[in-house]
């Protein structure tokens, strides 16, 4: 058994076609199989098109054991084609200390239509409750909350989900993050109308704590 192992569950990534100049995630999970810490110096690509998403993330990246920790790598096409990148993992696991994955995606220019669905994805399970109804009971669009440039959007469920979702996608959805508003069964309350969702702008501190 090493002191600190790390166990990568994919070798490669192919996120096939994309429409050029959005942003599609690609999702893996690193897992720390060994006895000790396994600390994470840094997670690097070659090209600007493959991205790590290092919302809440700081270096090192630290991972007991037994844990697991998912990781989102942005692709960003910006022109027709297949590019190919490596992501560098490097870390102190004995069995690895360099763990690279192979990634690939095609930019599409496709033209579109009136009414075209760019990407589409299903509400999940809301695990606090047996009576679930995935019905949107809101949607909205909320400033650019991943830094793309590009308005994202917010959606309420019938099953107490707050979902916001990365509007620059292309084919499959990406969740930037999600609330469950039903905690117990006292403890609960879902958006049932349109106008129940309100969008406010970015609070400073200071106002947060008027």
């Amino acid at each position: 058994m090493y002191l600190t192992e790390v166990i990568f569950h994919l070798q490669y990534c192919t996120y096939s076609a994309r429409r050029i100049n959005s942003l599609s995630g690609g999702y893996f999970t690193i897992t720390n199989k060994g006895s000790a810490l396994l600390s994470i110096s840094s997670i690097t690509t070659n090209t600007q098109r493959f991205r790590l998403d290092t919302t809440g993330m700081t270096f090192p990246m630290v991972i007991d054991t037994p844990k697991t920790r998912l990781l989102r790598v942005w692709f960003n096409p910006n022109s027709v084609g297949t590019v190919s990148d490596t992501l560098k993992i490097n870390s102190n696991a004995l069995n690895n200390a360099q763990l690279k994955i192979s990634l690939t995606g095609t930019g599409q220019n496709e033209p579109t239509t009136l009414g075209e669905i760019f990407w589409q994805g299903n509400i999940p399970d809301n695990p606090n409750t047996t009576s679930d109804n995935y019905k949107v009971t809101s949607m909205k669009e909320i400033q650019d909350v991943n830094f793309d440039g590009k308005n994202d959007i917010i959606v309420t469920t019938d099953n107490y989900w707050t979902i916001c979702y990365n509007g620059n996608s292309s084919v499959t959805d990406d969740t930037l993050w999600k609330f469950n508003s039903r905690s117990s069964n006292n403890v609960s309350g879902s958006v049932i109308y349109e106008d129940g969702m309100q969008i406010l702008k970015t609070l400073t501190e200071t106002e947060l704590m008027m």
